[in-house]
């Protein structure tokens, strides 16, 4: 790898980047269809390592398939590229400012999106994978995700904002992810334009976890299919449901009812924008023990388990 990124330091492959750079950068179309350094074996234009100065622009170009291993983009402004059938193994697209492009049938293995501003103006990723990717500190504007799969990779703590997903597969653990139906603040469509509806059409999370996942600002979760393990629940009229544990709550012991008083309360300042839920058992037990975690599963959701 370290060879790779050495050659475009040489002269034949700074060539390539001081032109890429150049005529990158006015947004007056380029098509990239050959490399300094041949194809690969499986007829990919090779273009590992290559390395893009930080800050650099590029806007309008075009990529013919092509092997972008181990590459850094680390830093740039992307903006209406377009990528397709392309790997982009291990390669860092740290802090990078990604503006309305398109990839279709990439796979992103073990890349790096820390920090990213991810989906201005409505970028779209169609067929890609992304497989041990790193998604952490990164922003979320309005990506559109369509027949993609995401395993194992790092969105602890992610907002996603306005991305939209459908027909998408998550494998692995989600931790405090938060998923939404559009932006969340009315000012955001003023500043990035009107987000696609996410409507989560077939999203699969069979093969995942979900740890204290929050769903909000009208987010569709009516055909998403369930974590296969039986420790979930989704949940119809979310908001009704809260209330009813209120009132059902107000006869329990008083400890139990203060707790569960304070678990809807605490739901409901996102459930009123929110007719569906997906409940994790788990996460009841964990907050509450197993006795009060029951009550509550039992009063919220008493036949609409996975």
């Amino acid at each position: 790898m370290k060879q790779l990124g050495t050659r475009w330091q040489e002269t034949i492959g700074k060539d390539f980047v001081d032109r890429l750079m150049s005529v990158g950068r006015s947004g007056n179309g380029f098509n990239v269809s050959e490399s300094p350094f041949g194809v690969t074996a499986n007829g990919q234009l090779d273009l590992r390592g290559l390395c893009l100065p930080e800050r650099a622009e590029l806007r309008m170009v075009n990529f013919m398939p092509a092997d972008f291993g181990a590459a850094s983009w680390k830093g740039i402004w992307l903006e209406r590229c377009t990528f397709s059938e392309s790997n982009f193994e291990k390669g860092s697209f740290q802090k990078v400012s990604e503006h309305r492009n398109t990839f279709t049938g990439c796979n992103f293995l073990k890349g790096s999106f820390r920090e990213a501003a991810i989906g201005y103006k409505g970028s779209r990723y169609t067929n890609c994978t992304f497989d041990g990717a790193d998604f952490r500190r990164a922003v979320f504007i309005r990506p559109e995700f369509d027949s993609c799969s995401f395993y194992h990779c790092k969105f602890d703590g992610c907002d996603l904002n306005g991305s939209s997903f459908e027909r998408c597969r998550f494998v692995g653990t989600l931790r405090e992810v938060w998923f939404r139906g559009g932006f969340a603040h009315p000012n955001d469509l003023s500043r990035y334009g009107q987000p696609r509806t996410n409507r989560m059409v077939e999203v699969s999370f069979e093969s995942a976890a979900l740890r204290n996942v929050t769903f909000s600002n009208h987010c569709d979760l009516s055909s998403v299919r369930l974590p296969s393990d039986g420790h979930y629940s989704l949940i119809a009229e979310w908001p009704r449901k809260l209330l009813n544990l209120q009132d059902q709550s107000a006869e329990w012991p008083d400890n139990q009812k203060k707790s569960a008083s304070a678990f809807a309360a605490t739901n409901l300042v996102h459930a009123r924008t929110q007719d569906w839920f997906i409940l994790n058992r788990d996460d009841l037990e964990s907050e509450f023990g197993n006795e009060l975690a029951s009550l509550i599963w039992q009063t919220i959701s008493p036949s609409e388990t996975s």
